[in-house]
């Protein structure tokens, strides 16, 4: 149940206007879209001796009502829209709380594709088992999605925790263009999209800040401030048939300063990577 929460924390679904029926990217109103990919990837852990998450199986899982929907980790309601532009009210579990989790693919049945750590050298370093446990935050606000033309999407979102783990606000802003393939690659499609993920100090601190309160040595003590991930995203899609679909999905975000800057984060970029099949129920 942990590794199906951590997966449908970091699959991500892009939702288009006027579409056709045959796209696998669209969703029929009133009906259930379940799917699941088989194939190899990782995500990666940024902190210093975090295990990266094997992705082997994953699930999708979207249903769009007249206003109520479910895209993976998000439930939301969509209170405006007309032909261009979409307002909903959102809410979806925070990620961050993902990359202090423990767990062992060995339970199952997965292999592991993260490397093991050596022990800490630098006083200043510290690992996310030698400080106090954070909490999982429940964020919810608003979502634009402004459908541009059949290819091109901005979207953008602001959230608040009130589930009062952090007491924080992060944002986004993303545009996503589908890439026009020559008429030989027709069952082939392009995506591609670059945005930004803004996270307030209060939501940065809390994760990434270290105090008193995590026992540690005053002398890797940390305050994080706001900041901004930048980050580029591709997913390449062929349909061999109604039912199945190979998929490629690679994206990499830029972690802010103000986060790799803490004693906690060893890497400075956050990356997806997954190859497989797609198989729809």
């Amino acid at each position: 149940m942990k590794y199906l929460l951590l997966l449908l924390l970091f699959v991500s679904s892009i939702s288009w206007a006027e579409c056709s029926v045959d796209d696998e990217l669209c969703a029929p109103v009133g009906e259930w879209q379940l799917s699941v990919a088989i194939g190899g990837g990782v995500i990666s852990n940024p902190l210093h001796d975090g295990k990266n998450i094997p992705l082997v199986v994953i699930p999708y899982i979207h249903y769009y009502g007249e206003r109520f929907f479910i895209e993976n980790n998000t439930l939301g309601y969509t209170f405006y829209e007309n032909q261009q532009v979409s307002l909903s009210f959102i809410g979806q579990l925070n990620r961050e709380k993902a990359y202090f989790t423990r767990w062992k693919p060995s339970h199952l049945f997965l292999p592991n594709f993260s490397e093991t750590s050596l022990a800490p050298s630098d006083e200043r370093t510290v690992t996310a088992e030698q400080v106090k446990k954070r909490k999982w935050a429940f964020d919810a606000g608003i979502q634009v999605n402004w459908f541009v033309n059949k290819n091109t999407m901005i979207e953008g979102q602001f959230l608040h925790d009130i589930s009062r783990a952090y007491q924080g606000e992060h944002a986004s802003l993303a545009i996503n263009q589908r890439i026009k393939l020559p008429k030989q690659f027709a069952n082939t499609r392009l995506t591609v999209a670059a945005g930004v993920n803004w996270h307030s100090k209060k939501l940065t601190n809390y994760y990434y800040g270290l105090d008193a309160d995590d026992d540690i040595d005053p002398a890797a003590f940390y305050t994080a401030g706001s900041g901004i991930n930048p980050f580029i995203r591709a997913t390449l899609t062929y349909s061999i048939n109604e039912r199945w679909t190979v998929k490629l999905n690679l994206k990499r975000e830029f972690i802010s300063s103000e986060v790799t800057s803490s004693p906690l984060v060893e890497d400075k970029t956050l990356d997806v990577a997954y190859l497989g099949m797609v198989y729809a129920f």
